[in-house]
């Protein structure tokens, strides 16, 4: 065999791998619509799983990305019930001190600012105790409310992918370049071993 058909082999599989590579790529987006052959459909990957799949992945996504006690334990931790004391403490001092002479008029005249301070603490002490299973109370029903499945669906269905790919090759160029210089690499090592042993 001459040598320019051995470049010729070499060339063809370098050129073929290299070509796969591209195709893989962008065969993760295109064709965005199914097109029928005898072999069956052939769409991209992400429109086939944006079409297709959406339903699933609310599924995953209520399942796994949200634990069913997440939102209750996110809720119930202490850093948020600290963030919320001073507000409700100034609520509190807000009532005793403007709105209970208004609502309560005769009781406030006989109340000093001990008296005050005792009913400030003891509410304090009372929403202490009541606010962490309220919140509870709240999470679960939030849970029950929240179409976790319905919204991720809809926000997939929603996904341009026309933009999505063109953020995909402008972010990821250089990896795209990578693998496709890897799968023109190993074409080339491909067709090294076909002429060792078309030579041997």
């Amino acid at each position: 065999m001459s040598t320019g058909k051995y470049l010729l082999i070499l060339l063809t599989t370098t050129l073929s791998a290299w070509l796969i590579g591209k195709m893989t790529i962008k065969s993760i987006f295109h064709p965005a619509k199914a097109i029928k052959t005898p072999a069956g459909k052939i769409q991209g990957a992400l429109p086939y799983f944006q079409e297709n799949h959406a339903e699933q992945a609310g599924v995953y996504a209520k399942d796994f990305l949200v634990p069913d006690d997440v939102i209750e334990r996110k809720l119930s931790e202490k850093a948020i019930l600290d963030k919320l004391k001073p507000s409700i403490e100034n609520h509190v001092d807000q009532f005793l001190n403007e709105k209970l002479s208004s609502v309560f008029p005769l009781l406030y005249k006989f109340m000093g600012e001990k008296t005050l301070a005792q009913f400030k603490s003891a509410f304090l002490t009372e929403i202490d105790n009541i606010l962490p299973v309220l919140i509870s109370q709240f999470a679960v029903q939030l849970k029950k409310n929240i179409p976790v499945e319905q919204l991720v669906q809809e926000k997939i269905e929603l996904i341009e992918l026309e933009k999505l790919e063109a953020i995909f090759y402008e972010k990821a160029s250089r990896q795209i370049l990578l693998y496709e210089l890897t799968c023109a690499l190993i074409g080339l090592l491909t067709g090294l071993l076909i002429v060792l042993i078309v030579r041997w």
